[in-house]
């Protein structure tokens, strides 16, 4: 039984288990106590009453005397003959039975008007044809809950309830209390800025107070997670763009010292020009992929894909470079963000088209399965030869020792694929083919 729930449920559920419990036994005890007095008060009246009746009017005068008496409650009295039996051929309950078979081990009280018999001993009356009969008071059933009308006997049960209950409350707020101690400290370490404050055994219960636990160090280690990448991310921009600058730096200087080769130096600062700003827009793009922006709207891939395909054709075309799509045209529509999507499919076909050779052809497919669609990217280039790249291949700045990019622009694609709850891997293709696959997995809105 790991859930809390159930925990207070039955702790509470004891609790009234344990009042009810004493309640009846106080109860049944004070009534039966309070029944016996009753009993023995009136025995002597009873005994008198019963041997009037029977010497009067035999057999007949007890069964009208008992049809209107007025005995103690749930209470009722038989006359026995020698063989044990009733007069009246009542059953008769197992212990008054009981008791007739110990008198008769004992001698009984002699017969008499009024008679009773000895301490221990039933009294012994007569009918009018001197035929003795043993007298005898038959078990007593007092009412369990009559007694708790009275004053007294509510007091007690209400202090009973309130020191059990008190009692068990408290062991079981202490059971609640103790495993929050650890995550309140951890809590607190972590908003002063210590990253590796974790819960750790300090709680290890496997009901929700645990999963709480479990779930902090969970959030505590992807905000560090989060924290190491936003260091990283700002030093790999920072040296990103410090190559560029010093680029142009010395393009200026030189313009300024050869005047006569000053085009190809302002050509040499727009191209480190282009390449900062393309930089800093993937920048900006890969921070509104990691964001949430909540529920996202149905959007259709053809009229994407075709975007994408068109613009890389005309890129390749001085190339003669041939970017082919066969795209399905039931695919399903996806939730997610349309200019998000166009980015990211279009950083993966323009490198495929960075690493296709003149004249070599692009396919672009994209097919409708079960649950979403299933988007290709291949090309015929060289592939990815080193297994270590091909591994971290979408993480931001790695990149090959042939490209000219910043590393950015697949780990934006992976961000952007994996907020629309997608899917991207890249294989090298078998030979005798050459070249990369990527494969993108979208899920349909449901």
């Amino acid at each position: 039984m790991k859930s809390i729930f159930w925990k207070v449920f039955l702790s509470f559920w004891l609790v009234l288990a344990v009042v009810l419990a004493v309640m009846l036994q106080i109860s049944h005890y004070i009534a039966s106590e309070r029944a016996t007095q009753v009993s023995e008060l009136r025995r002597i009246d009873i005994v008198r009453d019963v041997d009037d009746a029977l010497s009067r009017d035999g057999k007949e005068g007890f069964r009208r005397w008992l049809s209107s008496a007025v005995l103690p409650p749930a209470q009722t009295v038989y006359l026995l003959d020698d063989q044990g039996d009733d007069i009246l051929g009542r059953a008769m309950p197992e212990s008054v039975t009981r008791n007739f078979r110990r008198s008769q081990q004992r001698r009984p009280a002699p017969p008499g008007r009024g008679g009773r018999g000895g301490r221990g001993r039933p009294p012994v009356l007569e009918d009018p044809s001197g035929v003795s009969y043993l007298f005898m008071f038959g078990p007593t059933r007092p009412p369990v809950l009559g007694i708790l009308s009275l004053p007294k006997v509510r007091m007690v049960l209400f202090l009973a309830a309130l020191l059990v209950s008190a009692l068990v409350c408290f062991a079981l707020t202490r059971y609640l209390t103790a495993p929050l101690k650890p995550i309140m400290r951890a809590s607190e370490a972590l908003s002063d800025g210590n990253l590796d404050a974790r819960v750790g055994d300090a709680v290890t219960s496997g009901d929700e107070l645990g999963a709480l636990a479990r779930q902090f160090d969970d959030m505590a280690a992807a905000l560090e997670r989060q924290a190491e990448l936003q260091r990283d991310l700002l030093r790999n921009v920072s040296h990103e763009l410090r190559s560029p600058l010093a680029r142009i730096t010395i393009a200026l200087d030189l313009a300024a010292r050869q005047p006569g080769a000053i085009e190809a130096h302002l050509a040499r600062i727009e191209t480190e020009t282009e390449h900062m700003d393309r930089l800093t827009g993937q920048v900006l793009d890969l921070a509104r992929a990691q964001a949430d922006d909540g529920d996202k709207p149905s959007i259709s891939l053809v009229p994407i894909l075709e975007r994408v395909v068109d613009n890389a054709n005309f890129e390749g075309a001085p190339r003669d470079i041939v970017i082919e799509l066969d795209a399905a045209a039931a695919l399903p529509e996806v939730p997610g963000d349309a200019e998000l999507l166009h980015s990211a499919l279009d950083n993966v076909v323009r490198n495929a088209l960075r690493a296709s050779a003149a004249g070599q052809v692009i396919r672009v497919t994209a097919k409708a399965v079960t649950d979403g669609a299933v988007i290709e990217v291949i090309d015929n280039g060289a592939g990815i030869q080193d297994g270590a790249l091909l591994r971290t291949l979408f993480e931001p700045f790695r990149k090959g020792a042939r490209s000219d990019g910043a590393g950015v622009g697949l780990a934006l694609t992976a961000q952007v694929i994996e907020r629309h709850n997608g899917t991207i891997i890249a294989n090298n293709r078998t030979a005798p083919e050459h070249g990369l696959t990527v494969t993108i997995t979208l899920p349909a809105k449901t």
